[in-house]
């Protein structure tokens, strides 16, 4: 009787590990249907397994070029001067030009020139160029903070979304809305920063009711912040003494924290741009010194070179000039016709599909996990909570790269 009562007993172990197994694996095929790729797409991320060797090799040459596909889209080539500033500061150069043309033909009818402006021009040289220097060197600073504050935040969000993961079988539901929302921050983020509205961009990430509170509120990316944190708050209420719920709760609040920084300094450089004063100041400067350049080149060269060199000088503080009022408004400016120098749409596709990829390569561990094919083994992670009942197919591809 003993070796009967151990033999159903085992039996019994058997079948309910086997059926939480089973949930798990009907779970993962879920989310793959529901919020990864197509599943054409997610075909060519798994290998063939049908020829062995040559299937597998096969299935890792089709995966490889998906992904350089994928790459290629969320990485537009760069044009070599896009913000054409030469031609922006064409208007500057020609009046320029037709000036020095005249002093150059009042010279040589008349034979007038200035005599002091050898010994004047040049004590305005140091003052231009720390000006001139002093200004450039704000505007990148501005520049460079953006794109060091983007790449921070892709860090953050990469780091809350692998806390998150300690989620994905003990409270899947949780776990997916955290997913969706550190996915749809970016989105908000950007439009905030743009100043625009556009909710068919959260169409295949979040619900119908999220998008809804995201189109009324003025500050979208905030009340994602504050979805997170409720989201989160669980993991602090449900700690069992031992510590390890609150300091899981405590690394993911911790990366709101620094998400809503992040957003603040961001937001800071588009509300507080440089003094106009200032930008003013430097232009008239510029122009008051070329425009009695040619006066000083009359002295030292002949006169039918002059116009050429002022052109040339000219260009190239004008040209550095226009970049300075360029970069200091990365996001741009449409009202005064500035394109931006940090392109939001490329950061914000960059980042979504590097979070994407990152739940990819989640999923793709707990497959193994629980296929027992890898040292980790279900009995070594948290107990899967059986699924009472299977959500509705949903056909948004909410995991798509565009």
């Amino acid at each position: 009787m003993g070796h009967v009562a151990a033999a159903v007993a085992s039996g019994a172990a058997a079948s309910t590990a086997a059926a939480r197994r089973n949930a798990w694996s009907k779970r993962l095929q879920h989310w793959r249907k529901k919020h990864f790729t197509r599943r054409g797409d997610r075909r060519a991320f798994a290998p063939s397994s049908s020829g062995g060797s040559n299937g597998g090799s096969n299935g890792a040459k089709t995966a490889a070029l998906v992904l350089q596909e994928q790459w290629r889209r969320v990485q537009p080539k760069a044009e070599p001067d896009e913000f054409r500033v030469t031609i922006r500061v064409f208007p500057l150069l020609l009046a320029q030009l037709l000036w020095s043309v005249l002093v150059v033909g009042v010279h040589l009818v008349t034979g007038w020139r200035w005599k002091n402006s050898s010994v004047v021009h040049p004590l305005l040289v140091g003052v231009l160029g720390l000006l001139l220097a002093f200004r450039t060197n704000q505007a990148y600073e501005r520049h460079w903070s953006c794109g060091k504050a983007l790449a921070e935040l892709q860090k953050v969000l990469q780091s809350m979304l692998r806390y998150a993961a300690h989620l994905s079988r003990d409270d899947w539901d949780i776990y997916s809305c955290i997913v969706r929302h550190l996915i749809a921050f970016p989105i908000a983020l950007k439009q905030h920063l743009k100043r625009c509205r556009d909710p068919e961009e959260y169409m295949k990430i979040l619900e119908y009711p999220e998008i809804d509170d995201i189109v009324r509120t003025g500050r979208p990316h905030t009340l994602i912040l504050s979805s997170l944190s409720m989201l989160i708050r669980p993991l602090r209420h449900r700690d069992d003494g031992e510590g390890k719920s609150l300091a899981l709760w405590t690394q993911m609040d911790n990366c709101i924290t620094q998400l809503q920084s992040i957003s603040c300094n961001l937001d800071l450089v588009v509300q507080l741009p440089l003094p106009a004063s200032y930008t003013i100041h430097t232009s008239r400067f510029i122009r008051l010194w070329i425009g009695t350049l040619p006066f000083v080149l009359l002295g030292f060269v002949t006169p039918v070179f002059v116009p050429v060199i002022v052109l040339c000088i000219a260009w190239a503080l004008y040209s550095t000039e226009e970049l300075a009022q360029i970069m200091e408004e990365p996001f741009g400016d449409e009202l005064a016709g500035k394109p931006e120098t940090i392109k939001l749409d490329v950061f914000c596709r960059r980042i979504i599909f590097a979070l994407k990829q990152q739940v990819w390569v989640q999923e793709t561990l707990d497959s193994r996990v629980n296929a027992r094919n890898w040292v980790v083994t279900p009995e070594d992670l948290p107990k899967v909570r059986q699924v009472e009942k299977e959500e509705p197919f949903n056909l948004k591809t909410a995991w798509d790269v565009d």
